[in-house]
């Protein structure tokens, strides 16, 4: 499958270094999307070593997008097994690829690996391939990059000797020049001469333990190999039982065997990238490591002796097998990928895997840049990097495991592989390969492949700068990513002459003098609001920051540290939403609100709010009411209330309710978030408002003030002893805690004053999680602006005690109301069930005996379908980023 792209607007020069599969994937990506660049490569020709390749579906996705997939089959064997055997060939298990294609719509592929890097280098044109260029070192500023290279073309002048240099300027510099990166090194080097601190890690030299030898045979005959008549790949894998030492063994298309073999070393060694600087990859004498397997016996016949002899030299290498994550990706004009960021051991066959990924998810991020300025650029990179990092960390842990459970020794290491490696069920094994699947990116200015296999894969990040030529939403039906539509099958482009006004908008109104297209942008951090809490010597205290793009750097960095070890990356506080039309119906909604729904850009009774069936959109949502949780201690707060003179170290942030503004594009919508429920028990590591969350939580969704049972003491003075509770009492206490602005829903009125302020013609939108998203829940039925909540509790008998909306009002009514609550049936919180002497909110002292939630409820029934089972744990907003992420479709969502 392949079609041709419009080309990217953009004048932005891309200079990509390394002329390896990383690089050369990312070339011609942008050959189809018709962005200038060039590959400067330091070899003179390369020569590609090593034996072979596992693709996995995921890649063969991008692949068959490009129109590479069917030249790469002809070439290639499908994997659907590796057989784990002992080098007496006893066996240990088999680990089945299962139904890749019905799954994921594409086999696995084993491929030698020169055999790819032709076809690859093929699709490139000529003269955008520089060979025989070594980057020595590179300048950047704020209007351009220039690299300058050592020129080793001449093969009769010795590389050391020559100091004959040439230079390349551009716009962008991709380093994709693998584990020993010059990129790096210099990037690296410039950051540390600007005073910029790097985590030791990244400075510190790669680390080896493995010797690898690597062949692949001349071509065989079926007679002397009768397994190679097989239509698919046999992959074996070959144990030692004396010492730490793997075989691998596979088939190739070509009637060739490949092979590696991987010995661990006594003593791990390090070496600086520098060592490396002057040096190729060339064959190696691998006669000791070659000499300790001949004897092995071979699972196609013979020996591995046999197999090895029939090996040219030109087809053997020996490496040392390193690995690394790189925390650090990107500064200023330059940026990382493959290798050169997270160094895999082969162990789990996701080296190449993951520097495809990383290119596609580059590209999507560059293309339609609409200028050569550094905002732009850093917009591009935060994105690739936001997205990507935690994806690459999590395959590096994955790939370190294995290696483990491979090489280790023992007989405890024995039962692991035993049962590590064939003898899983298939449920388990199912899940390791959907999360190595479901990711599965395309290039957003081509269309997507058919859409093939049962498990669906996950949405893709949404590029920052690209923005489709017709992109059509219509009201209730799940928004469209780019400009094509899924129709049975397939995917069908919407034609330019498409007319919005048919079909019409479901339940038109005549205000709407012109069609209604769908906004799809993105939103960016700019401002964070902190107010102090009620009874604190800081109740008055109410400051504003600005927020940079250091800032946001520096928190973003942050926030990936807050979510290591979740199933849910970092954030870059950068989200795109898209949004729809909601009918504003006031005669049975809220009372009492205020004017502000008429600076609404859509005239009455419509109004544009955030598009609740976009995935992508609840998802973006989500990610803001998560970045709430980021401590903001930092300099440069601005007093917006009252004057306070005492100095933050003694703690004015530490209590009271925080509101982190959004921003869009063009200034004209605002989506406020407000930090929710800090309490550890609940998952989000405790923190310093957890006791005003408490008092708050109590008041809100309790029955009586939380005045359970007699060891409680209540919050309010309503309690009348029994069951009893003096209901007018309650709501009068209620009332005056919000007008007095000692509540938070009195604070977040305060809140929204000042983000009126600072954007007065925007629309406001508001998201939260737990005690936050109630919150914003009741401002937007207060303000009667658009709301989406998480994992809240219920709300709706708040709302009515304060008079937010009438004692009356329920089910259908309830849903008019512009207000958006998600959840899942294993969240006790969200259910109204964590109450009573054996709950975990109990036992920490709070009341949550609500259930009812305003506007409409999507919860998603993890008990049912995924048998998961209550727990207070499962109110952590990372597990419903997982949920969420990973559900097969928006719409399944029921609503109750």
């Amino acid at each position: 499958m392949s079609a041709a792209a419009t080309p990217s607007s953009s004048n932005v020069k891309i200079i990509i270094v390394g002329a390896g599969i990383c690089g050369l994937m990312t070339a011609i990506q942008l050959e189809r999307a018709g962005m200038d660049y060039i590959v400067v490569e330091k070899a003179r020709t390369l020569t590609v070593f090593g034996a072979g390749l596992s693709l996995t579906p995921a890649c063969s996705y991008i692949l068959d997008q490009l129109g590479l997939l069917d030249e790469i089959k002809k070439a290639s064997h499908p994997c659907a097994k590796i057989d784990y055997l002992r080098d007496d060939l006893s066996k240990i298990g088999v680990m089945n690829a299962g139904d890749n294609k019905g799954r994921y719509g594409y086999d696995g592929i084993l491929i030698t690996r020169p055999t790819f890097y032709d076809i690859l280098l093929s699709k490139v044109p000529k003269e955008k391939v520089h060979w025989g260029k070594r980057v020595l070192s590179f300048k950047q500023d704020e209007h351009s990059v220039e690299i300058e290279c050592q020129d080793n073309l001449d093969p009769s002048v010795d590389v050391e000797s020559n100091m004959k240099t040439v230079t390349f300027k551009g716009d962008i510099l991709v380093g994709a020049d693998g584990a020993y990166s010059a990129v790096r090194r210099n990037m690296y080097e410039s950051m540390q001469a600007e005073g910029l601190m790097l985590p030791k890690d990244d400075l510190a030299p790669l680390r080896f333990d493995s010797n690898c030898v690597i062949g692949v045979t001349d071509v065989l005959t079926e007679k002397e190999y009768p397994v190679l008549k097989e239509k698919s790949g046999d992959f074996y894998v070959l144990i030692g039982k004396e010492k730490a030492i793997q075989v691998y063994l596979f088939t190739f298309a070509e009637n060739r065997l490949g092979w590696h073999i991987c010995g661990r070393m006594d003593k791990p060694e390090v070496h600086d990238e520098k060592d490396f600087r002057f040096s190729d990859w060339k064959p190696h004498a691998a006669d000791e490591l070659c000499e300790m397997v001949r004897h092995f016996k071979c699972p196609y016949g013979g020996t591995l002796g046999d197999v090895i002899d029939r090996t040219p030299k030109e087809r053997l290498s020996k490496v040392m097998l390193e690995d690394k994550y790189f925390s650090t990706w990107f500064h200023k004009r330059t940026v990382l990928m493959g290798d050169a960021c997270h160094k895999h051991l082969p162990f789990g066959g996701q080296g190449a895997n993951q520097a495809i990924l990383d290119s596609v998810h580059l590209v999507n991020q560059l293309y339609g840049i609409p200028s050569n300025s550094q905002a732009d650029i850093t917009k591009s990179f935060e994105a690739y990097y936001g997205y990507r990092s935690a994806n690459a960390k999590e395959v590096f842990k994955s790939t370190s495991l294995v290696a483990s459970i491979l090489s280790s020794r023992g007989f405890v290491s024995e039962v692991v592989r035993f049962f590590a490696l064939g003898h899983l069920p298939d449920a388990v094994n199912n899940m390791g390969m959907d999360g190595m699947n479901t990711d599965r990116p395309y290039l957003c200015f081509l269309p997507p492949p058919p859409g093939r296999g049962s498990v669906k894969p996950k949405p893709q990040a949404v590029p920052v700068h690209y923005r489709p030529a017709v992109t059509v939403y219509h009201f209730h039906a799940t928004a469209a990513v780019w400009p094509w539509t899924w129709q049975g099958e397939s995917w069908r482009q919407l034609p330019l002459s498409w007319n919005h006004r048919n079909p019409p908008l479901q339940h038109a109104d005549p205000a709407l003098s012109t069609p209604f297209v769908a906004k799809r942008q993105g939103f960016r951090l700019q401002h964070i609001l902190a107010h102090g809490a009620p009874g604190a010597k800081s109740a008055n205290v109410f400051r504003s920051l600005a927020i940079d793009d250091h800032t946001r750097m520096e928190m973003a960095q942050e926030n990936l540290l807050m979510s290591e070890g979740s199933p849910s990356p970092g954030s870059t506080f950068e989200h795109i939403v898209s949004d729809t039309l909601f009918p504003q119906e006031n005669e049975d909604g809220a009372e009492g609100g205020e004017s502000d729904v008429e600076e609404n850009t859509i005239p009455l009774p419509w109004k544009r709010v955030p598009n609740a069936k976009d995935h992508g959109t609840v998802i973006s949502m989500v990610r803001m009411a998560l970045d709430c949780y980021v401590d903001p201690k930092r300099q440069g707060w601005v007093d917006i209330g009252d004057k306070w003179d005492v100095d933050t170290e003694l703690g004015w942030l530490e209590a009271g309710l925080r509101g982190y503004i959004f921003v869009s594009e063009d200034q004209k919508t605002v989506v406020l978030g407000i930090k929710g429920t800090s309490l550890k028990l609940f998952g989000t590591g405790g923190g310093p408002t957890g006791n005003n969350d408490k008092l708050n939580d109590n008041k809100m969704f309790s029955c009586c003030c939380g005045k359970v049972d007699r060891t409680w003491w209540g919050v309010c003075g309503c309690y009348l002893g029994g069951n009893r509770c003096d209901q007018q009492c309650l709501v009068d206490d209620l009332i005056k805690d919000r007008d007095e602005e000692t509540s938070y829903h009195g604070i977040g009125l305060k809140v929204i004053e000042a983000t009126r302020e600072l954007y007065p013609k925007a629309d406001i939108w508001l998201t939260g999680h737990s005690l936050g998203g109630s919150v914003a829940s009741m401002l937007g039925v207060t303000k009667g602006y658009p709301t989406f909540t998480f994992q809240s509790p219920g709300d709706a008998r708040y709302a009515k005690r304060v008079g937010l909306v009438k004692q009356n009002l329920s089910g259908r009514d309830l849903k008019r109301l512009p207000v958006w609550q998600f959840g899942h049936t294993a969240d006790p919180v969200f259910m109204g069930t964590c109450n009573g002497p054996t709950s975990s909110c109990y036992s920490a002292g709070y009341a949550l005996e609500t259930k009812c939630h305003l506007g409409r409820t999507c919860t998603y029934d993890t008990m049912t379908e995924l048998g998961w089972r209550q727990n207070i744990q499962a109110h952590t907003i990372f597990t419903f980023i997982n949920v969420v992420e990973n559900w097969p479709n928006m719409t399944q969502g029921r609503e109750v």
